[in-house]
C-alpha cells in the first residue's frame, strides 16, 4: 500500500475525554533514561502495538460524537474521507454503531482486521487521495 494510507479504530467510549486520554501522545516525566520513546506514550498506541516511532502525531485525527452512529455518519467530516468512504463502508458491519473514532493517516497497520483492544475495533487500513 502506498504511503497515503489511513489505518481506521472505531469504538464506545464514555466521553470526549476519555478518547483524548487513550489516544494522547503523552510525556512521562517517570520513563526510564533508556526508553526507546524518549518518554513520549500513547495508551492506543501501546494496545495495538504501534510503534510510536512510525506514527506522526500531527497525521492522526480522533473524532468523538455524541450518541450512538453507523460508521459513515461518525467519520463525517474527516480528512479525506471521500476519497476512501466507499470501501470502508462497503467492508464494515453496518449494524455496528459508533461513538469514537481515531484514524492514523500514512501509516500501515498490520494487524488483523477486527482486533479488539479496550472497545476499540481495527476496522482496515485504506488508500486516500488528497
Amino acid at each position: 500500500m502506498s504511503d497515503k494510507c489511513v489505518s481506521v479504530f472505531a469504538g464506545n467510549l464514555r466521553d470526549e475525554d476519555e478518547l483524548y486520554d487513550y489516544t494522547g501522545f503523552r510525556f512521562n516525566e517517570d520513563a526510564p533514561d533508556d526508553d526507546e520513546y524518549d518518554g513520549y506514550e500513547c495508551v492506543c498506541c501501546k494496545d495495538f502495538g504501534i510503534d510510536l516511532a512510525e506514527v506522526d502525531e500531527d497525521f492522526v485525527e480522533v473524532i468523538w460524537k455524541d450518541g450512538q452512529h453507523d460508521l459513515y455518519k461518525l467519520l463525517e467530516g474527516c480528512s479525506y474521507l471521500e476519497s476512501f468512504k466507499d470501501e470502508i463502508v462497503n467492508e464494515t458491519d453496518d449494524d455496528k454503531m459508533y461513538n469514537s473514532a481515531v484514524l492514523f493517516y500514512n501509516y500501515n497497520y498490520g494487524g488483523k482486521k477486527g482486533t479488539e483492544k479496550a472497545g476499540f475495533t481495527y476496522l482496515g487500513t485504506y488508500a486516500y487521495e488528497e
